[in-house]
């Protein structure tokens, strides 16, 4: 698995931010994958993609170096 800079995880963290803190974002309840396809596409509940999101971001960051 490649590494993730620094930058990204930076990036990651300003999307996560905006996006808890938007409601309309948690009114949808769900996110896809592949908006241009959503018949075929995976799919997340929005609570479930913001848990997996925060745990990969803190995990990863207090993982020892």
């Amino acid at each position: 698995m490649a590494e993730i800079s620094d930058k990204e995880i930076l990036a990651i963290k300003a999307l996560y931010y905006l996006a808890v803190r938007n409601s309309r974002l948690r009114l949808g309840g769900t996110y896809v994958e592949d908006i241009h396809n959503y018949e075929t596409c995976g799919k997340i509940p929005f609570a479930e993609a913001v848990r997996v999101v925060d745990d990969m971001l803190y995990r990863f960051e207090e993982a020892p170096q």
